[in-house]
Protein backbone atom coordinates (compact mmCIF):
# COMPACT_ATOMS: atom_id res chain seq x y z
CA UNK A 1 0.00 0.00 0.00
CA UNK A 2 2.77 2.20 0.41
CA UNK A 3 4.14 2.28 -2.52
CA UNK A 4 1.29 2.73 -4.91
CA UNK A 5 0.41 5.55 -2.90
CA UNK A 6 4.27 7.02 -3.44
CA UNK A 7 4.19 6.71 -7.10
CA UNK A 8 0.92 8.31 -7.43
CA UNK A 9 2.32 11.65 -6.74
CA UNK A 10 4.44 11.14 -9.40
CA UNK A 11 2.95 9.70 -11.82
CA UNK A 12 -0.82 9.36 -13.33
CA UNK A 13 -1.45 5.91 -12.39
CA UNK A 14 -5.09 6.21 -12.74
CA UNK A 15 -6.95 3.94 -15.18
CA UNK A 16 -5.88 0.50 -16.51
CA UNK A 17 -2.91 2.02 -19.05
CA UNK A 18 -0.37 1.48 -15.97
CA UNK A 19 0.41 -1.39 -14.28
CA UNK A 20 2.53 -1.83 -11.16
CA UNK A 21 4.50 -4.62 -10.32
CA UNK A 22 5.89 -6.63 -7.16
CA UNK A 23 9.24 -5.31 -5.65
CA UNK A 24 12.24 -5.95 -7.40
CA UNK A 25 15.74 -5.14 -8.86
CA UNK A 26 15.02 -3.18 -11.58
CA UNK A 27 18.97 -3.50 -12.71
CA UNK A 28 19.25 -6.99 -11.99
CA UNK A 29 18.22 -10.58 -13.17
CA UNK A 30 14.60 -9.84 -13.33
CA UNK A 31 13.33 -10.93 -16.52
CA UNK A 32 11.19 -8.85 -17.44
CA UNK A 33 13.32 -6.07 -16.80
CA UNK A 34 16.09 -7.74 -18.36
CA UNK A 35 13.90 -7.28 -21.62
CA UNK A 36 12.52 -4.16 -20.75
CA UNK A 37 16.70 -3.10 -20.79
CA UNK A 38 17.74 -5.13 -23.48
CA UNK A 39 15.22 -2.92 -25.63
CA UNK A 40 16.35 0.42 -24.67
CA UNK A 41 19.72 -0.38 -23.14
CA UNK A 42 21.33 1.51 -19.89
CA UNK A 43 21.12 1.04 -16.30
CA UNK A 44 17.30 2.78 -14.65
CA UNK A 45 18.52 5.43 -12.26
CA UNK A 46 15.69 5.02 -9.72
CA UNK A 47 13.33 2.44 -9.79
CA UNK A 48 10.33 4.54 -10.28
CA UNK A 49 12.20 5.78 -13.57
CA UNK A 50 11.90 2.96 -15.23
CA UNK A 51 8.77 3.91 -17.24
CA UNK A 52 8.71 1.56 -20.88
CA UNK A 53 5.66 1.97 -22.93
CA UNK A 54 4.55 -1.14 -24.68
CA UNK A 55 2.16 -1.83 -27.97
CA UNK A 56 -0.55 -3.90 -27.83
CA UNK A 57 1.80 -6.89 -28.80
CA UNK A 58 4.14 -6.35 -25.54
CA UNK A 59 6.73 -5.32 -27.65
CA UNK A 60 8.45 -1.98 -26.33
CA UNK A 61 8.14 1.38 -27.99
CA UNK A 62 9.29 3.87 -25.26
CA UNK A 63 11.38 4.15 -22.62
CA UNK A 64 10.69 7.64 -20.29
CA UNK A 65 11.92 9.34 -17.07
CA UNK A 66 9.06 10.19 -14.65
CA UNK A 67 9.97 13.36 -15.12
CA UNK A 68 8.80 13.94 -18.56
CA UNK A 69 5.52 12.39 -17.68
CA UNK A 70 5.25 14.30 -15.05
CA UNK A 71 1.66 16.12 -14.66
CA UNK A 72 1.58 19.71 -16.25
CA UNK A 73 -0.85 22.05 -15.16
CA UNK A 74 -4.61 20.95 -15.69
CA UNK A 75 -3.63 18.51 -18.53
CA UNK A 76 -4.83 15.10 -19.07
CA UNK A 77 -2.40 12.51 -18.00
CA UNK A 78 -3.45 10.48 -20.74
CA UNK A 79 -2.82 13.22 -23.10
CA UNK A 80 0.69 13.77 -21.50
CA UNK A 81 1.83 10.12 -21.81
CA UNK A 82 0.81 10.76 -26.03
CA UNK A 83 2.19 13.82 -26.61
CA UNK A 84 5.89 12.17 -24.88
CA UNK A 85 8.04 11.36 -27.88
CA UNK A 86 9.03 7.28 -28.42
CA UNK A 87 12.55 6.45 -29.42
CA UNK A 88 13.55 3.81 -31.55
CA UNK A 89 14.48 0.53 -29.47
CA UNK A 90 17.97 -0.87 -29.75
CA UNK A 91 17.96 -3.45 -33.10
CA UNK A 92 18.52 -7.14 -31.49
CA UNK A 93 22.56 -8.55 -30.56
CA UNK A 94 22.34 -12.04 -30.84
CA UNK A 95 23.17 -14.30 -28.34
CA UNK A 96 21.71 -11.07 -25.93
CA UNK A 97 18.44 -12.55 -27.29
CA UNK A 98 18.76 -16.08 -27.00
CA UNK A 99 19.22 -15.56 -23.33
CA UNK A 100 16.26 -13.45 -23.25
CA UNK A 101 13.95 -15.46 -25.13
CA UNK A 102 15.40 -18.45 -22.57
CA UNK A 103 14.94 -16.25 -18.92
CA UNK A 104 11.44 -15.25 -20.55
CA UNK A 105 10.49 -19.22 -21.40
CA UNK A 106 11.97 -20.28 -17.82
CA UNK A 107 9.63 -17.15 -16.15
CA UNK A 108 6.53 -18.00 -17.81
CA UNK A 109 6.46 -14.64 -20.07
CA UNK A 110 6.91 -16.78 -23.33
Amino acid sequence: AEIPAFVTGYLPVDGDSVHLMRKVEVNGDDPVWLFLRHSFPGEIEWNFDGLFLLDQEGVPVGRYRASELGRRGGEDPHEQRRSVSVREPSPPRGRLDADLKYLLTQSGWL
